[in-house]
């Protein structure tokens, strides 16, 4: 849930996480991995060692927060399994379901979040489908 708040309230790229990332050394590296599995081995080894000073809003031009809080990197909702499912509902669809990452009913579709090793892109992300009669 951490992650998912850094990324609602961030006015620039990669918010805090990068920030904490980037320690040397990481603490808890075992924890980011289980939770991030191959999103977070990419994230440590983009950000490992790297200097990213600490911005206060004052620091930040508002035209750049607004640009980039538009952008698409900010997840400005965030959706549980329950209100998800209700949600699909509402709008027409049946038959919802939670899934894993390697799990559709649609023919190939169980291939688009899961890496060529089995690897599961990113662990954290909540799967549903639901069929639209």
């Amino acid at each position: 849930m951490l992650e998912m708040y850094d990324q609602v309230v961030r006015n620039e790229s990669g918010g805090d996480m990068k920030r904490y990332l980037a320690q040397n050394p990481l603490p808890n590296p075992e924890f980011i991995m289980e939770r991030f599995n191959v999103e977070g081995e990419m994230l440590i080894k983009a950000f490992q060692g790297r200097n990213f000073p600490s911005k206060s809003l004052a620091d930040l031009n508002p035209t750049q927060i607004g640009q980039f809080r538009q952008g698409g990197e900010v997840h400005q909702w965030m959706y549980d399994r329950y209100s998800l499912k209700v949600l699909l509902e509402k709008v027409g669809f049946v038959d919802v379901k939670v899934c894993q990452a390697n799990e559709s009913r649609i023919d190939g579709f169980n291939y688009l979040d899961v890496l060529p090793d089995g690897r599961v892109r990113k662990s954290d992300s909540l799967f549903m489908e639901g069929i639209k009669p």
